[in-house]
């Protein structure tokens, strides 16, 4: 806006002036109403701008980061194989017997199925006495194909030698295979070989010591897939 005259000297002077800078007359010049709304307007609509501008949303808001939903797929997860249930079967070995006019040494293996289903399993016996030389070391049965699919010189013989290749070794050289009906039990006599003369490859042909008789007795169950589900320990005193 252009310059307006002094109400009281009649210089030209700013509208917004509030002191005459030519007389001195304080407020020279009068607003008119219409010039008092134009500056209300103003002020009413830069308040609004503001106010826009600043709220949630507005430029001059702080934004969020957007987060978008990932479009990446996980692999739907298989389903875990069921594993076979295994036979809840308990082994115990009792009334150990020594004939030493037949060179045998005998002993009760009993089996009892404890679940609901019929269990078929194999049983190893394995016998030794570690405290001569040579040592006296047995099993039954088919001590010849035990030892032989061990490939041991010295007739040391554990578990895992007996479930190894279990899919390909010989019927016979898996243990007694028998099947147990739920509750029953089933037993049979043991016979594992008591010799003079030491039939092991490292050792073959000399004497045995008589007083070297089996001492610790070992057997083991397992299951139709060559998997060990039960085992027990005995220690044997001297007949």
């Amino acid at each position: 806006m252009g310059l307006k005259k002094c109400r009281a000297c009649g210089w030209g002077v700013s509208w917004r002036a509030k002191v005459c800078p030519h007389c001195g007359q304080p407020h020279p010049v009068r607003v008119t109403g219409w010039a008092l709304w134009c500056w209300v307007a103003v002020a009413v609509f830069g308040g609004v701008l503001v106010i826009g501008l600043a709220a949630p949303g507005g430029k001059l808001s702080p934004r969020k980061p957007e987060v978008r939903p990932s479009t990446t797929r996980r692999p739907p997860r298989r389903p875990a194989k069921a594993q076979p249930a295994q036979p809840a079967v308990k082994v115990t070995l009792d009334k150990f017997t020594l004939d030493r006019g037949a060179g045998l040494y005998w002993c009760d293996v009993a089996l009892e199925n404890r679940g609901r289903k019929a269990a078929t399993v194999h049983v190893v016996v394995y016998a030794k006495n570690d405290g001569f030389v040579p040592p006296r070391r047995g099993a039954w049965p088919m001590p010849g194909l035990l030892f032989g699919q061990a490939k041991t010189r010295r007739a040391d013989l554990s578990h895992h030698d007996v479930s190894r290749d279990w899919a390909s070794r010989p019927a016979e050289s898996k243990g007694w295979r028998v099947e147990v009906k739920p509750g029953q039990v089933e037993t049979t006599r043991a016979a594992l070989a008591f010799n003079q003369l030491c039939q092991h490859e490292a050792w073959r042909g000399r004497l045995m010591d008589g007083r070297a008789v089996y001492r610790e007795w070992q057997v083991w169950v397992f299951s139709a897939a060559g998997k060990l589900v039960e085992q027990r320990t005995y220690k044997v005193a001297p007949p």
